[in-house]
């Protein structure tokens, strides 16, 4: 449902934002960029907090969407931007600017792979054990015994 339409200057627009109700707005904003007259349409999506009931938070929430497609595609409108806001006093010259023609960041430096290790000497990572004790915490050999062999049982055979 249309609550109100007509021309406002883009600092009457944060006073039409309702504090008590979600609400979606469609806003010409006519500004210069580059030296050249523009105008941008700007799609905002108000939710002021906690004080609007869940029911309604989930209905406008599931519905933006569906909202954009039907003035994009119906209306043939293009929508420059699409923005969430908290409050209407969010809505300033720069935050618009900065939403419509965002600041060009330099790209990051892709990441550089570490040197491949070197054809030298192989580095030993852990210490060894020392010579003639067994790493696994099995009891060492005795003289005469096999590794893998049990040694013979000292179990007396019943006589019968």
């Amino acid at each position: 449902m249309l609550k109100k339409t007509g021309v406002y200057e883009l600092e009457d627009l944060a006073s039409l934002v309702p504090e008590d109700e979600a609400r979606y707005h469609l806003y010409r904003f006519k500004h210069s960029y580059q030296g050249e007259a523009t105008a941008s349409t700007v799609f905002i999506y108000s939710m002021p907090g906690y004080s609007v009931s869940i029911k309604e938070r989930m209905l406008y929430s599931s519905c933006k969407n569906s909202v954009v497609e039907v003035i994009e595609n119906h209306y043939n409108i293009e929508i420059a931007r699409k923005m969430e806001i908290d409050v209407g006093s969010e809505l300033t010259e720069e935050y618009f600017m900065s939403e419509i023609h965002p600041v060009a960041v330099n790209a990051k430096p892709k990441f550089s792979k570490p040197a491949p290790p070197s054809k030298g000497r192989k580095r030993i990572t852990k210490p060894r054990p020392p010579r003639g004790s067994n790493p696994r915490g099995k009891p060492a050999l005795l003289e005469g015994q096999t590794p893998g062999v049990n040694p013979p049982s000292k179990r007396v055979k019943p006589q019968g």
